[in-house]
């Protein structure tokens, strides 16, 4: 792909991050700026709990190439849709052990429940992260990336 149809691609508003079914608030915030910057061009869905409005149109969205994310319950969406996320973020340790359980990524979330979680660990299970709430998780992401 040339510079100028990356760039065309970047700007589309379908390539930025989408979160299905998308209920309830949105929030704006800033991911604070990492150390050394990466070129990438990659695509992420997020999937939060919640009713789909159209799973074929939901599904008929979805690129071989897009990087899937679970959040508050959407694994459920996910698999609805035939998608695997490669992480599980959730405010509680059974939000951990389903992710282990498909077999990815976990991270607990310290916001919600996740405050009282975090203090209570779970024998024989361990999270991939503890973080201080979803800005705090998407930067330990951007850090870590999938082996």
């Amino acid at each position: 792909m040339r510079r100028a149809e990356r760039r065309a691609a970047a700007l589309d508003p379908l390539n930025l991050i989408r979160v299905m079914p998308a209920e309830g608030a949105t929030i704006s915030t800033h991911i604070p700026p990492r150390p050394r910057w990466r070129v990438c061009f990659l695509r992420a869905v997020i999937f939060a709990n919640g009713h789909l409005s159209d799973p074929d149109v939901d599904r008929a969205r979805l690129r071989s190439d897009d990087w899937l994310l679970a959040a508050d319950g959407g694994l459920h969406n996910a698999r609805r849709l035939g998608a695997s996320p490669s992480v599980v973020i959730g405010d509680r340790w059974r939000d951990i052990a389903v992710a282990r359980a498909v077999g990815c990524r976990g991270i607990l979330v310290k916001t919600g429940y996740g405050a009282t979680e975090a203090l209570k660990p779970q024998p024989g299970l361990s999270a991939d992260a503890v973080c201080d709430d979803l800005i705090g998780a998407a930067v330990w992401l951007l850090d870590h990336p999938v082996p």
